[in-house]
């Protein structure tokens, strides 16, 4: 399986653009590996990414990105989400 780390995320919001507006972190990240993850996995700052153009307003802007890797993470270790590395590079994706 071959991922171009270079591809983009198609960022299309839902009809408001507040898909993940009042979600808890860890929910929403779980729904984006899920929806976009599908497909060779993808890097956290694209998931990061993603649920901020869907909405989603962290408490504090200035942690958003650590919080969201050990989140991720966690999700990982609890077998919610799958992760590999590619080039040295961490991808989470969809379970199967």
């Amino acid at each position: 399986m071959c991922f171009n780390l270079a591809t983009t995320v198609s960022v299309t919001a839902s009809t408001n653009g507040a898909k993940y507006s009042g979600e808890k972190l860890t929910k929403a990240l779980l729904d984006a590996v899920n929806s976009i993850g599908t497909n060779g996995g993808v890097a956290a700052t694209d998931v990061r990414n993603y649920i901020a153009a869907h909405g989603y307003k962290h408490q504090n802007p200035k942690n958003f990105g650590v919080a969201a890797v050990i989140a991720l993470d966690r999700l990982y270790k609890s077998e919610k989400i799958g992760s590999t590395k590619i080039d040295g590079k961490r991808l989470f994706m969809a379970k199967k």
